[in-house]
């Protein structure tokens, strides 16, 4: 019997309000991490689901775990606990090596731990009229742990660059003038934009550093250069060629699991024939996925030939039709 509007409506109020009764007994989070706070966590409002419509729009075809799984994490699970969001106005950013090598993209910036070296920094600012982009990061951080623990589970391989175990950290540098001066003054976005000394909150997430030798992987990316320059006829030949076919398969059958992913795809590919996947958050909104179709037609079908340049099989990187789910 399908149960009536009041009385989900019922259901959903007693279960906010048991979840409220359980946040005010639960003990709050800590970090055993460098960058542990003790400043109480805010609440965060809500996301426009209308900023996710082309997920709804999209599909030729449709895969296990992919779209709705995806968004639900996103937008309905716990990325949006009180007590795994942090927020500061005491952080030091002495940790950030301010005056190393910086790399920007369009809207975040990279800096190096000036602690540990294995580790770095993502850097973003608030934005005026993108500051869903905040949020938008704070959720892609609970999003990725949730692929990785299902991933692990189903014993895939997915390789990334985030740091699970560190939450991000919402920072407010109101009244700390010369650090918001210095850090800002660093961060050259697009077209040598630089934040406004007027703006005061930033977000910092921790990631592992990418390998120093390394090539990202688009669709129709000519790889031979990055091979001739730091693999072919070095040490790490033969471990390039013995791990490349099974890491770019296990790459791509995550994409096919993800479908969001084909928007923009991009991957890391290192001198050991390790393959990463970079820039997960583009799953949050952006560029419209490409169909699956297209993904295989011209992204995999491009590296399938590069397989074969080299001698190896490249039928490894067929797709599995189990991961398939009929639309008929």
């Amino acid at each position: 019997m399908k149960p009536s509007r009041k009385n989900v409506m019922k259901l959903t109020f007693a279960g906010l309000l048991l979840y409220t009764v359980l946040m005010l007994v639960s003990e709050p989070y800590s970090s055993r991490s460098l960058m542990s706070v003790s400043d109480e966590s805010s609440s965060i409002s809500a996301l426009d689901d209308s900023k996710f419509s082309w997920f709804s729009e999209m599909q030729e075809e449709r895969y296990l775990n992919a779209n709705s799984a995806d968004m639900n994490y996103i937008i309905e699970q716990n990325p949006l606990d009180e007590r795994n969001l942090r927020r500061s106005s005491t952080f030091s950013l002495d940790e950030l090596k301010l005056d190393g090598k910086v790399f920007c993209g369009g809207f975040k910036c990279f800096f190096s731990s000036r602690v540990d070296d294995n580790v770095g920094f993502l850097v973003l600012h608030k934005m005026k009229g993108k500051e869903w982009l905040l949020d938008f990061n704070k959720r892609i951080h609970t999003m990725v742990k949730e692929w990785a623990e299902e991933e692990r589970e189903q014993g895939y391989l997915f390789r990334h660059f985030y740091d699970l175990d560190e939450l991000p950290l919402e920072l407010n540098l109101k009244e700390r003038e010369e650090e918001k001066k210095m850090l800002y003054s660093r961060m050259a976005l697009n077209n040598n934009y630089h934040p406004s000394t007027k703006v005061d909150e930033i977000l910092i997430t921790k990631v592992e550093k990418a390998p120093r030798s390394n090539k990202v992987l688009k669709c129709g990316t000519d790889w031979q250069p990055f091979l001739e320059a730091k693999v072919l006829n070095k040490k790490t030949s033969k471990a390039f060629k013995s791990n490349i076919s099974g890491e770019l398969k296990a790459a791509f059958d995550f994409i096919r699991r993800h479908p969001c992913l084909t928007s923009d795809f991009q991957l890391l590919l290192d001198k050991e024939g390790k393959v990463y996947q970079i820039d997960l958050d583009r799953c949050l909104g952006g560029v419209k996925p490409q169909t699956m179709s297209w993904f295989e037609r011209n992204c995999v079908t491009h590296y399938k030939a590069k397989l074969r340049d080299l001698g190896l099989d490249d039928t490894v990187l067929d797709r599995d039709e189990l991961l398939t789910v009929s639309t008929k």
